[in-house]
């Protein structure tokens, strides 16, 4: 069962956050509420809460520290660590602490101080020992931030968004990462690759598995079937998951963006807003919100609002970067349809940066429309006849 994260307060407490098992977000919050909790915060959406371990490590870390993993960078994680190391074995920390204190208080200078070289030093093992104690939770806590499946996971993610598909492919991973998350991510790359019905073969098995909720499938399968430039299939595919859980906010979003950056349809893909909207959005899901919003607005010539919502996308999915590396790939296109609405708009200082900054992306994963459409809208863009836009060095700085 998926597991929730959600925070709220109730009359007689503080606010806090709680793990919720349910089958949808809608259930998790309906329990919530009959619970008594008010002035709710989902934390993790319909996708995330599938893969959520938080009762694993219930007696490791609380709802609030788990939820925290989400926004804190590798220094940050660390210092967590090191912190909460210390504070459970506060007892044993507090008595090193104490013997070296007498020591230096009651014990004559040159047992710690070498005047010969005026360096402290200490002159037996004992010493040697407890001090390597006192800081063994930074190593600890260091070791267990860089050699985790967590970190695995993440190098493998990150390959995919920068479009070395063999690395995904070839890349071994630990046991404890989900099956099926990692098959799709390895379609995708066979799909890149132009070996779509490999990538077919490897999920298909997926379809009626109960860990794995039929409209998530659908909808994956539609990624796939997009990394192979089937554009329209991968539009069935994501039509047929709101089939499947009409009021799931993660796919009426996901088939909205469709809408707007592949067919243009904008009334559809309001209509389709107003209806996940209705729904209370995860914290992770509302900047994906804004975003479509944003490409809405700039398909409909508004481009001044349009580079509002982006830039809102942008600020409110920055915090999350942490989590994961496809945050820094929504960042980069958001960056490019800010660049398209800076064009548009005649004012080619600010669109250049935002464009060069996401194009190295855009080559990579070759979204050659995003390219085009700016190039287009930039003349000293459309200006280089001799270049080709779709390396990186072809562009001035």
């Amino acid at each position: 069962m998926a597991e929730y994260l959600i925070s709220g307060l109730r009359e007689t407490e503080q606010r806090s956050t709680v793990i919720i098992q349910a089958n949808s977000s809608e259930e998790a919050i309906a329990i919530m509420t009959e619970r008594g909790y008010r002035e709710l915060t989902l934390h993790t959406d319909d996708v995330s809460a599938l893969y959520t371990k938080a009762t694993e490590v219930s007696d490791v870390f609380s709802a609030d520290e788990y939820l925290g993993f989400q926004t804190r960078g590798t220094l940050a994680a660390i210092f967590f660590m090191v912190k909460k190391i210390y504070r459970n074995n506060w007892l044993f920390t507090s008595a090193i602490i104490l013997y070296f204190a007498y020591r230096f208080l009651n014990q004559p200078p040159s047992l710690f101080f070498d005047w010969s070289t005026e360096t402290f030093r200490f002159r037996n093992l004992t010493d040697w020992l407890l001090l390597s104690g006192l800081f063994l939770p930074i190593l600890v806590a260091a070791i267990n931030h860089f050699h985790n499946p967590a970190r695995d996971y993440q190098r493998f993610i990150e390959h995919e968004c920068w479009g070395r598909w063999q690395a995904v492919l070839d890349m071994q991973l630990p046991d404890s990462i989900p099956a099926d998350d990692v098959a799709f991510h390895r379609a995708n790359a066979l799909a890149s690759l132009g070996k779509i019905e490999e990538a077919l073969q490897l999920v298909a098995h997926l379809e009626n598995r109960p860990e794995l909720p039929t409209w998530l499938f659908y909808s994956r399968l539609s990624t796939v079937y997009d990394k192979a430039k089937d554009h329209g299939t991968a539009f069935a595919m994501l039509e047929k998951s709101v089939e499947l859980d009409p009021d799931n906010s993660t796919a009426l979003i996901d088939l909205a963006m469709n809408c707007v950056s592949r067919r243009q349809d904008f009334e559809r893909a309001e209509q389709l807003m107003r209806r996940a909207r209705k729904q209370m959005l995860s914290e992770i899901t509302a900047p994906f919100a804004t975003y479509v919003d944003g490409l809405i607005a700039l398909r409909r010539g508004q481009s001044k609002r349009a580079i509002e919502l982006l830039c809102k996308s942008i600020v409110e999915v920055t915090p999350y970067r942490p989590s994961s590396p496809m945050i820094d790939l929504v960042i980069d296109e958001a960056n490019a349809m800010m660049a398209i609405a800076h064009a548009t708009l005649g004012d080619f200082e600010q669109s250049r940066p935002f464009f060069l900054r996401s194009h190295p992306r855009l080559v990579a994963l070759d979204l050659r429309y995003i390219i085009d459409e700016y190039i287009q809208a930039d003349p000293a863009m459309a200006a280089m006849n001799k270049s080709n836009p779709y390396q990186p060095s072809a562009l001035p700085n």
